[in-house]
């Protein structure tokens, strides 16, 4: 099983990485500047030394001297374990005081200007400073050369405890930071913890709306989207709920006239009598086969059911299957059923969309009187797919268009056996669809209009 990770401990990692990173950078760059700043105090002290010996070179008799005073030594004297080296040269090269071997520097003494350099003497690497002191020798005036150096241990200790001190100040600022950031963490945390916890204990029948007043704007699109699923969720129930309940009561009714058909049949003594309970059976049963068809296709078309597909559909290949299946039960009353079309591409579910065509051409061809005609008309404009379903029998009056697409609603007085289902049907298929339904009468005469346009996106 793979274990969880903390939201907590990732938004801390991403906080804290970044810093160790700048951590490490800093640590870098405090190593360079305590290099340098060791440097810069070596090379100053150096130079300090340098100028003091100098003012100890003097001429005697023409030969140049150099009388070290033990006060003039005093400025080499460390506390760490560097060594101190110096020496001084004529200007024939002659060495004048110190030692033999001090490493010369890279390049000419200029009088003005002091050569700092770095060099190795008996193995061990030192930091050196040369200067040419002036000095007036028969009456020329002549350059003494001063070089003072020192090893470099006591540099790197300096060096070590500066940087030591300075990487040990940024962990504390990171070992703060860390804390800080943890209690920030819990307490921006707490709403959503909050939320967790109103989400565990909800009762799994509530399916009100989780309040997001008191969170943070991060966290209303979270809100929003649990509030979308909860009202999903209370769409699919409701529709499930209503699928039962219509069921229940359709069933019914049907389910007491098949039993009693079926007990005629049964007290009935004749041959006739019995074939005559089949037959009223056999037309029950078909009825009831059709309401259970009507039933599941409502199922279907309300939101929460079947997933509407989104595939490219031409309106008039739907309609014109359609007209070929209800072609017989055309001729048989007589009614002529025509078709007008044009090609209509439109993105949409083609199963649904035959569902809509059929049971408005059921509708039409149920509530049409013999000899009648019906007129399915395709059209297709800028962006819309028209669908135009026109007859000529009673109609429907102005007051009662509203009401037909109620489930079960049937017009009093029309004569018609149908469940007031079909038009139930069409609306939620055309909801889905987003498609907007009208009802009218023909130009002349009497009869309905069904008008529906569907985006063709």
């Amino acid at each position: 099983m793979r274990m969880k990770s903390s939201l907590r401990v990732q938004l801390l990692a991403w906080l804290l990485i970044p810093l160790c990173f700048i951590v490490a950078f800093n640590a870098w760059a405090a190593y360079a500047n305590a290099r340098l700043t060791a440097g810069l105090l070596t090379d100053r002290l150096l130079l300090a030394a340098a100028r003091v010996l100098a003012e100890q070179v003097h001429e005697d008799n023409g030969v140049v001297e150099a009388l070290i005073a033990p006060s003039a030594l005093g400025i080499f004297a460390s506390v760490g374990q560097d060594r101190a080296l110096y020496r001084i040269s004529a200007p024939d090269g002659r060495l004048v005081a110190g030692y033999p071997d001090v490493p010369l520097p890279p390049r000419a003494v200029d009088p003005n200007e002091p050569v700092f350099f770095s060099s190795r003497f008996r193995s061990a690497d030192v930091r050196a400073v040369a200067i040419a002191q002036p000095l007036l020798l028969a009456g020329q005036a002549e350059q003494v050369l001063i070089i003072v150096g020192e090893t470099l241990r006591d540099e790197d200790r300096i060096v070590a405890e500066i940087w030591r001190q300075g990487v040990w100040q940024q962990v504390a600022l990171v070992a703060i930071a860390a804390a800080l950031a943890w209690l920030g963490l819990n307490r921006g945390l707490a709403p959503l913890l909050a939320l967790r916890d109103q989400i565990r204990d909800r009762d799994p029948e509530a399916l009100t709306p989780f309040a997001g007043e008191a969170m943070q704007n991060e966290l209303a699109p979270v809100i929003g989207a649990l509030n979308d699923a909860v009202g999903r969720v209370k769409t699919q129930i409701g529709a499930q709920r209503r699928f039962i309940a219509d069921a229940a009561h359709q069933l019914r009714t049907p389910l007491a006239l098949l039993k009693t058909q079926a007990s005629f049949g049964l007290r009935a003594a004749r041959l006739d009598g019995k074939n005559e309970a089949l037959a009223a059976i056999d037309a029950a049963t078909d009825g009831m086969t059709r309401l259970a068809n009507q039933l599941l296709a409502l199922a279907r078309s309300e939101p929460g059911g079947a997933v509407l597909a989104r595939d490219e559909v031409d309106l008039a290949i739907v309609a014109r299957r359609v007209l070929e299946a209800h072609a017989g039960r055309a001729l048989d009353r007589n009614i002529d059923l025509g078709l007008e079309d044009r090609p209509a591409p439109m993105l949409g579910d083609a199963a649904m969309l035959g569902e809509l065509v059929a049971n408005l051409v059921d509708n039409a061809l149920l509530y049409t009187p013999a000899g009648g005609q019906v007129t399915v008309s395709i059209t297709s404009g800028p962006g819309i797919a028209h669908l135009r379903i026109e007859d000529n029998g009673p109609g429907i009056a102005e007051a009662e268009r509203a009401r037909v697409f109620e489930r079960f609603y049937r017009v009093l007085g029309s004569g018609a056996d149908g469940s007031g289902l079909g038009l139930a049907i069409v609306r939620e298929i055309a909801k889905a669809h987003r498609a907007t339904i009208q009802l009218g009468r023909p130009k002349t005469g009497s009869g309905l209009t069904v008008e529906i346009a569907f985006p063709v996106h």
